[in-house]
C-alpha cells in the first residue's frame, strides 16, 4: 500500500484536543454556505475526513482559529475535487470561478450572487484577513493568486494530454498544492506576523519550498492507488516513465527525496537562527520567527499523520475511482455560475490580474 510508506519524521504527533467540536461546527458551515447539500455530498465529505487536517495542522488554535482551519481544509478539498471531471470533460465553471476567487483576495469582492466555491471563499478570507496587516494581506493574496494559476495550469495540462517533466510537475505542485496560502493561516490562528526582515531572506524561503516539497511527496506517495485509478499525473508515476522504474523502486526514490528534504530542513533551521541573531531581531521579532518555524514543524509532521489516517486516501474509497468518473467530492457543481464568468476570452482571461499583467509585459518588451 502506497500509504504504508514510510518517512523519517523527528517531530512528535499532535492533534488539537476539540477536533470533535469542531468537525460538528464544520459540518454546519459547509451547509450553510452550499457546499455540502445531499446526502451522498455530506457522507462523502465526513467520510474523506479532508477538514480533519486542519486538527494536526493547528494543534493550539482556540475555538475560532480551529474553525476557521477546519473551514479552510474542507473548502480547499471541495474546490480541488471540481476539478476532478470525466474523462474527455473540461471543468469549465471551475477554471472560470478561479477568476472570481481571485477578484476576492485581490479587489475584496463580495460575491453575494456568485456560486457557492466563490462566497463560502470570501467568507473565509473576510475571517481570514481580520487583523492582519496590510503586508500579509498582499503577500497571502499573491500566493493565493499563484495556487489559483498552477490549478488553472494543471487542468489545462489535462485538457490537452500535456505531462510535464519531473522538475516542471514540482514546480507546479509546490503552487498548486496549496501549502504556503495554508501556512499563511498558521500567522493569523497564531496572532503573529513573520518580521519582513527575516521573510525576505533566502534561509526562510528555502526553508517553506523544503516543507511545500515534502507534503508534496508524501501526498504523491499516498495518492498514489487514487491518482493511477482516475489515471493522473503523480509523481510516483512520472519517475516510473522516465527512469523505467518499477512503482516500489519509484516510491522508494520519493521516500529518499522526503527523508533528504527533512534533513536539510533540520539543518536550515539552524541556519536561520544565524541568520536572526545577525539581523539583531528584538525579543518579540525573535518570538514570532520561533512561532513560524514551529508552524513549519507542525505541517510537516501533521500533513505526514493525516495522509496515513484519512478516509481520502483509504483503499474503500480509492478502489471505487476511476477515470470515467468525477472526484469523490465533485457531487456537486459548486463552480457553475453564468453571472460569473472570466472577463476577457481565452486562457489568459482565466489568470490573475497580476500573471496576466507580466505576460503582457513580457510581450511588449520581448523578454
Amino acid at each position: 500500500m502506497p500509504n504504508d510508506v514510510g518517512f523519517h519524521m523527528p517531530f512528535p504527533s499532535r492533534i488539537h484536543p476539540g477536533a470533535t467540536g469542531a468537525r460538528e461546527r464544520n459540518l454546519a458551515w459547509v451547509r450553510r454556505m452550499g457546499l455540502v447539500c445531499g446526502e451522498e455530498a455530506q457522507g462523502r465529505y465526513l467520510r474523506s475526513q479532508v477538514a480533519e487536517l486542519a486538527a494536526r495542522a493547528f494543534p493550539d488554535a482556540d475555538d475560532e482559529g480551529i474553525d476557521l482551519g477546519f473551514a479552510l481544509m474542507g473548502w480547499f478539498f471541495l474546490f480541488d475535487d471540481q476539478f476532478d471531471t470525466p474523462a474527455g470533460q473540461f471543468p469549465d465553471a471551475a477554471v472560470s470561478a478561479c477568476r472570481s476567487l481571485d477578484d476576492v483576495v485581490h479587489t475584496a469582492t463580495d460575491p453575494v450572487d456568485g456560486p457557492p466555491i466563490v462566497r463560502s471563499f470570501a467568507d473565509l478570507w473576510a475571517r481570514m484577513s481580520l487583523g492582519m496587516s496590510p503586508w500579509w494581506l498582499r503577500r497571502t493574496a499573491c500566493e493565493w493568486s499563484a495556487c489559483l494559476t498552477a490549478t488553472v495550469t494543471e487542468a489545462g495540462n489535462r485538457r490537452t494530454g500535456v505531462r510535464p517533466d519531473v522538475d516542471s510537475y514540482l514546480r507546479l505542485r509546490r503552487d498548486g498544492i496549496g501549502v504556503l496560502p495554508c501556512l499563511a493561516l498558521s500567522e493569523r490562528v497564531g496572532g503573529y506576523e513573520v518580521p519582513a526582515s527575516v521573510w525576505h531572506t533566502s534561509v526562510f524561503q528555502k526553508m517553506r519550498v523544503l516543507v511545500c516539497d515534502h507534503v508534496i511527496y508524501v501526498n504523491d506517495a499516498c495518492s498514489l492507488e487514487k491518482d493511477e485509478a482516475r489515471d493522473e499525473v503523480n509523481l510516483a508515476r512520472l519517475l516510473m516513465d522516465h527512469h523505467g522504474w518499477s512503482r516500489p523502486a519509484a516510491l522508494a526514490a520519493m521516500r529518499r527525496r522526503a527523508d533528504s528534504c527533512m534533513e536539510t530542513f533540520l539543518t536550515t533551521e539552524r541556519e536561520l537562527t544565524s541568520i536572526c541573531t545577525r539581523l539583531g531581531l528584538g525579543t518579540g521579532e525573535s518570538h514570532r520567527v520561533a512561532a513560524y518555524t514551529d508552524a513549519l514543524r507542525t505541517w510537516l509532521r501533521g500533513a505526514h499523520d493525516w495522509h496515513h489516517s484519512a478516509g481520502r486516501y483509504s483503499p474503500d474509497l480509492t478502489t471505487s475511482m476511476s477515470a470515467d468518473e468525477p472526484g469523490y467530492l465533485n457531487v456537486e457543481d459548486l463552480s457553475g455560475d453564468s453571472r460569473h464568468r472570466p472577463h476577457g476570452s481565452g486562457h489568459d482571461a482565466l489568470l490573475p490580474p497580476c500573471v496576466r499583467q507580466g505576460r503582457q509585459l513580457g510581450a511588449s518588451t520581448g523578454g
